[in-house]
This record gives structure tokens, C-alpha cells and sequence, in this order.
């Protein structure tokens, strides 16, 4: 059975392959040999292999290694579920800060999200909620601004854990 390793090394092969066909054909065209430098040579010679089979160790690790960097990079593209409590929180947010200060604030959903995201794999949904509402109560707000980026900033978050 095959890994998806193995089997990403087969495709760059093949993919490689078919480049070298196309970079040969150019280079004869019109009948005219053009001189490829001999670290392009190398790597063509390395492309017109026919089968992974046949090359040799070093050539098999550079291909591994490649396939690697497609698979990390395929698996970075893949993103987590948001978190349905990240949204709750920035509503409440938003809800506490117009009915206390009379305004809805701005919010920068990435940078304040991921904010409330790190908060949450330590405190609560409830101990967040109480921090805003602090908060929104305090004389920080009225210094620093109604965010949430402020509200979590660890100045703020850990007076609030002073008072609590």
C-alpha cells in the first residue's frame, strides 16, 4: 500500500518528467541547441529518469523532500472549524458596549478573535463574559477605548483578575 507520500513523490516525478519533454523540445527548436548551465542540466537529467525506481539515493531523498513540502504546505491550507463561542463573545461584546457606552465599537475580527480564541484555552466562556463586563465598567475603558483587544490585553485582563 502506498503512502500519500509515496504517492505525491511519484506525481512530482512525473510532473518533473513532463517538464523536462517541454524544456527539450524548446531548446531544439528550429534545430538550434541552446547551452543549458550545468545545474539545470543536472536537475533535467534528474527529471528524464523514467521510473522512481531507478534513482538513485540521493535523487529519491531530494524527491521525498519535496513531496514533503507539497504535503506540509496542503496540510497548512487546511483550516480548523471556527469556534461558534468566538462569535458569541464578540456579539456580547457588542451588545454590553451599547448598552453601556451607547455605541457599537469597530472589531477587527481576525486580530481581535484570535485574541478571544488564546483567552478561551485557559478561561471560560463566563469568566470572558464577566472580564467584559468589568471592564466596560472600569476607568480602563474610558483610558485605553472599548476593544476587545483591549479588554484581553494582559495589563487589563490581569487587573481584572486582581478584583475578582
Amino acid at each position: 500500500m502506498q503512502t500519500p507520500r509515496d504517492k505525491v513523490t511519484e506525481i512530482c516525478h512525473k510532473i518533473q518528467a513532463d517538464t523536462i519533454k517541454d524544456l527539450l523540445i524548446r531548446a531544439t527548436n528550429n534545430g538550434k541547441e541552446y547551452v543549458i548551465p550545468n545545474d539545470i542540466a543536472e536537475k533535467l537529467r534528474l527529471k528524464a529518469i523514467s521510473e522512481y525506481k531507478n534513482l538513485s539515493k540521493p535523487y529519491k531523498s531530494f524527491l521525498s523532500a519535496y513531496a514533503d513540502r507539497i504535503i506540509s504546505a496542503v496540510k497548512s491550507t487546511k483550516k480548523d472549524p471556527p469556534d461558534a463561542r468566538i462569535k458569541r463573545l464578540i456579539e456580547v461584546f457588542t451588545e454590553y458596549c451599547n448598552n453601556m457606552k451607547g455605541f457599537k465599537p469597530e472589531i477587527n475580527f481576525t486580530a481581535e478573535g484570535s485574541m478571544i480564541k488564546k483567552k478561551l484555552v485557559t478561561y471560560s466562556e463566563e469568566d470572558i463574559k464577566d472580564e467584559f463586563d468589568w471592564f466596560l465598567g472600569s476607568e480602563y475603558s474610558k483610558k485605553f477605548g472599548c476593544t476587545i483587544k483591549t479588554a484581553l490585553g494582559n495589563f487589563v485582563f490581569n487587573k481584572w483578575l486582581e478584583t475578582r
